[in-house]
């Protein structure tokens, strides 16, 4: 009987201490822009967890071939990111973790085409190892297994507004029960 109090007891802290952060982090405000332009990294309720990525080449006006037109008063833009895993477990690269601000304040998921060899094709998701970790079981068996890099692979995105407009860029990995919610990074 002690034994089963003692579990009960355990429990309600441990579903009680999750409630609690789960609480904490809801009343934190947005996570602020990466303060390095280009840079994000992920953080939990403890601070950054150590994945992080970089965009570059951010083409404003991109054109891609043999995609269809974008809807009236639309263009698309491109980008590409890559992932650094530097914490000491497994990260996620997944194309869905990603979503834009356009400069009218809408939302996009990216575009894909359906040439999957395309420039928009829809790259696999892939599992970052930790230095020294590859041979840790997978996160994600439909992922692929590599080590702590990963990429440059190319986002686009059909977006509205002026071109030269403010483009935000939000990336919410999925690094566990206790994240924080998505990097913002206004883009160059």
């Amino acid at each position: 009987m002690k034994k089963l109090l003692g579990a009960s007891l355990l429990a309600a802290l441990v579903v009680g201490a999750i409630g609690l952060a789960l609480a904490y982090r809801n009343l934190q405000p947005a996570a602020p822009p990466a303060a390095r332009p280009g840079v994000g990294e992920a953080t939990g309720l403890l601070g950054p967890v150590g994945f992080r990525i970089g965009v570059s080449q951010v083409d404003r006006d991109f054109k891609p071939v043999a995609a269809p037109a974008p809807a009236q008063s639309q263009h698309y833009i491109s980008l590409r990111v890559t992932f650094y895993n530097e914490s000491e477990s497994q990260q996620r690269a997944d194309p869905d973790s990603f979503r834009l601000r356009d400069p009218q304040g809408a939302v996009r998921r990216p575009s894909v085409f359906a040439d999957p060899a395309g420039p928009c094709g829809l790259w696999r998701m892939a599992d970052l190892h930790p230095r020294g970790k590859a041979s840790e079981s997978a996160r994600d068996a439909s992922a692929q297994q590599i080590g702590p890099l990963f990429g440059p692979v190319r986002l686009c995105f059909e977006v509205a507004g002026d071109p030269a407009g403010r483009l935000v860029l939000l990336w919410d990995p999925d690094t566990g029960l206790l994240a924080s919610g998505p990097v913002q990074l206004v883009l160059a």
